[in-house]
């Protein structure tokens, strides 16, 4: 049993096969019954990547409604964190070792223009100070705030939502092929990333689906870049085919484009 999860930077999709029926497309299902979606959405072959932490227990995708509640503050976009910062820290922690190493690095300017008898303001008196902009709100940075509020990491965050994700397509699963499941067939995942993540991102991800219950990467679950996804379901479904061998391909999306 393979089951692919892709998510989106706003939404998340699962697709599914039994391997020994996996050969053709149509044997390909996707998780379309998602928790508190309307009967009939056009959105039910995917689920909002949100989450709100309320007591007693985490919402999450359509039950996350903005505004419903006076002062809630869901939390979207969050995959964005993961690239370029330390995602198993407090976001707080995170600004604080950055502004650590800018005022070392300040530090080390003034002592080297000491002892060349140069004043820092002497370098810049021509320089007409640029103003500064106030900068721009997104949904991310709102994200990070929260996170900083509720001493929550990145990795903990996503790691829940996958845990939801996962009894939500464990259940369809069950439904969709229940002698299979009744003998005990294994169950594989298959996570899409950003191809142009770095290794810290990924690990970060590694992490979180660790955390999620999804098992150790390499045996229960692996990552794939997402172009490599979308390219693969596309030889599938022009099968057969008379390519030549290295043949271009443009494969875009609503988020990316790749060769």
């Amino acid at each position: 049993m393979h089951g692919d999860s892709t998510n989106t930077t706003s939404f998340t999709s699962v697709a599914f096969a039994f391997s020994e029926n996996s050969e053709s497309t149509s044997d390909i299902k996707l998780v379309e019954i998602w928790p508190d979606a309307a009967t009939g959405s056009n959105s039910a072959e995917q689920v909002p990547t949100k989450v709100e932490y309320t007591k007693p227990e985490m919402k999450w995708g359509y039950d996350v409604q903005d505004g419903a509640i006076p002062g809630s503050k869901p939390l979207e976009w969050f995959k964005l964190l993961l690239q370029g910062r330390d995602a198993s820290l407090p976001v707080s922690q995170n600004s604080s070792s950055h502004a650590g190493g800018r005022a070392t690095a300040v530090s080390e300017v003034n002592e080297l223009l000491d002892g060349l008898n140069i004043s820092p303001w002497e370098t810049a008196e021509e320089e007409t100070p640029e103003e500064e902009t106030p900068e721009e709100e997104t949904p991310e940075k709102e994200t990070k705030k929260i996170l900083d509020e509720l001493n929550i990491t990145t990795v903990t965050l996503i790691a829940d939502f996958l845990r939801k994700i996962k009894e939500t397509t464990l259940a369809t699963i069950k439904r969709t092929y229940w002698m299979q499941s009744e003998i005990g067939a294994k169950t594989v995942w298959i996570l899409t990333v950003p191809a142009i993540w770095k290794d810290a991102a990924k690990n970060s991800m590694i992490r979180a689906a660790r955390k999620a219950g999804l098992g150790e990467r390499g045996v229960d679950f692996e990552l794939i870049s997402e172009p490599e996804c979308g390219a693969t379901y596309a030889l599938n479904v022009i099968q057969p085919n008379d390519l030549s061998v290295f043949p271009s391909f443009l494969d875009h999306s609503a988020g990316w484009t790749d060769w």
